[in-house]
């Protein structure tokens, strides 16, 4: 039966094709393994390149973000480098200029001082009027004040002179002078003057301060 052939042709071809396919079989599973290999390093070659591009991009986030950073303590530092050289606070020389009008018994000038701080004080060629006098510079008026015109701010000090208080503490400056401040608080600055009667005054001055030390 094995030697057996059929005379229908029809039955022969059949038979060829049966053992055709057979024949190509292991071909045809091979190929389909490899085809299949392929897409999936292709997928997984995609997937990495998608990592590596989400790993760039993060990558890039973090350098702005440390960029961003360096620039924020950039800019603390210069921040923090102003305050120090700002007249509050600085152990360096700093100034600052205030407009002292002749009209006001305390113009604060919004500086805070402590006891020991050195102060310098410059109002050369600044001039004005006492009581409705001529002009005149920030010495004062020549002689000082009568019995009959006191009390003035200062006592022992000149009318139309630049004068200053810390607290419950005054001194004369005139129009240049380097102070030792003996108070803490906030500096003022006024005319002196006969007390409550600074509205016939007239004019303004404007002071240089420079604080040459700090304790």
């Amino acid at each position: 039966m094995n030697g057996f052939k059929s005379l229908d042709p029809r039955h022969n071809r059949q038979k060829q094709r049966t053992d055709t396919m057979k024949a190509n079989q292991p071909t045809q599973t091979t190929g389909y393994r490899v085809w299949w290999a392929t897409f999936a390093y292709d997928k997984m070659r995609r997937v990495s390149a998608g990592e590596s591009k989400t790993k760039r991009h993060e990558g890039r986030k973090m350098r702005i973000a440390l960029v961003g950073l360096l620039i924020a303590v950039g800019l603390c530092s210069g921040c923090s480098t102003m305050k120090q050289t700002a007249f509050n606070g600085s152990s360096e020389k700093s100034e600052t200029v205030i407009r002292v009008s002749a009209t006001a018994d305390c113009v604060p000038t919004g500086i805070k001082v402590n006891a020991g701080d050195v102060l310098h004080f410059d109002s050369k060629e600044q001039k004005w009027s006492a009581g409705g006098a001529l002009l005149t510079g920030t010495d004062g008026l020549e002689g000082t004040p009568s019995k009959e015109e006191l009390p003035v701010a200062v006592e022992g000090g000149k009318f139309a002179e630049l004068a200053g208080s810390v607290g419950s503490w005054k001194f004369l400056i005139g129009s240049a002078n380097t102070i030792t401040m003996i108070r803490s608080g906030e500096l003022c600055l006024f005319m002196n003057d006969r007390v409550r009667c600074y509205g016939d005054n007239s004019g303004a001055v404007e002071v240089i301060i420079t604080r040459a030390r700090q304790k």
